[in-house]
Parts: structure tokens; sequence; C-alpha cells
């Protein structure tokens, strides 16, 4: 099952999260210690969907087992775009087109956002499977940050990425909503 997350996640969205951190260190700019989602008041803020910020999750036998949030940007000159972070799935359930899901329906949910018109991503450059899946749907890489990070002593590019919500999305979506059970991952 694919939702929009809610503050009473909060368990689920921390384990996950956590276990992201500590397998993927190169993958996510937080580290587990300074991370956020380890602060109950702020990580419960932040999952409560607003009109600018809102977190999926998708859920087996009742845990969460992938994840990916948006962010719109401010100030208000910049209110055009938002950003997708956190993306992760658990290792065994990999390779189940859940990301795929996890991702379009984050874009189904930033279509309804009045004035959104562009979702950008950031992928470490050593992440091939976030490159694949940001590609696969359409994202265009628009520029490379060297040596972004640093973690355990490496340098690590970050990739930027940037969809632009145009109509043939909005069309894509729609089909995405409406699709067989079998194109979706339902978690069962």
């Amino acid at each position: 099952m694919l939702r929009v997350l809610r503050p009473d996640d909060f368990e689920d969205f921390q384990r996950l999260r956590a276990d992201a951190l500590v397998r993927h260190p190169h993958a996510y700019s937080a580290s587990p210690g300074e991370d956020a989602a380890s602060d109950e008041d702020a990580a419960r803020a932040r999952l409560a969907p607003t009109a600018d910020r809102f977190i999926v999750g998708a859920f087996r036998l009742g845990a969460m087992v992938g994840m990916l949030g948006l962010v719109r940007l401010r100030p208000l000159k910049l209110c055009h775009r938002a950003s997708l972070w956190g993306a992760y799935v658990l290792p065994d359930l990999r390779g189940q087109g859940l990301a795929k899901s996890l991702l379009r329906l984050v874009l189904a949910e930033a279509l309804r956002r009045p004035g959104l018109e562009q979702v950008t991503a950031s992928v470490y450059a050593d992440s091939a499977a976030a490159r694949q899946l940001f590609q696969g749907a359409g994202f265009k890489r628009w520029g490379v940050a060297r040596q972004a990070a640093k973690v355990e002593g490496v340098y690590l590019d970050e990739e930027h990425y940037e969809l632009r919500l145009a109509c043939n999305l909005r069309h894509e979506v729609a089909a995405f909503e409406h699709a067989p059970a079998g194109d979706i991952w339902r978690g069962e």
C-alpha cells in the first residue's frame, strides 16, 4: 500500500530513515546523529502533510518499507520549484518497481499543488539506482557539484536533475492513477 504519511507514522518513519542512513552513508547528506528524524517533535511536524511538503510511504504487512519526500522551495521567487529528498526502499524489496511507484505517487501529489512547475532531485554520482530512477521518469541532468560531500574521507560529486511538470506529465500521472493493479506496487 502506498500513501501520504502522517504524524502518527513517526515510529515507522524514524526506523526506516535510520536504516537508510546507517546502510547507505554515501547516499544522504544527513548522518544518523544529526538527522532531523531523530528529534521526535521535528519529525512529527515534518510528517504532517502541507501544501509545501509531504512524504509518501510504502507499507507491506503493516510495516513501512519505502519512502520519498517532497518539499517546496521558499521564498516566493522559488516557490514554483520543489525538491525530492530521502528516497529509500528496503534492500530486499528493490528491483520490484517500488521506488518507481513511490516517485509516481509523489509526482501525482505534486501536480495537485497550485503553481508548482518543477521538481528537482540531487543524487550522489555513485548512486546508480537513483540516477536510473530519475532519468527513467524523465528527469534531465542539469549540472554536477564536484566534491559536494565528503564521507569517510571520500569526496562525492552530486548530480542535479529537474523535471518540468508539463501537460504531458499531467496526462501520464492521470494514467498512473487509473492503472491496472499489476502496474503499481501494492505491497501485498
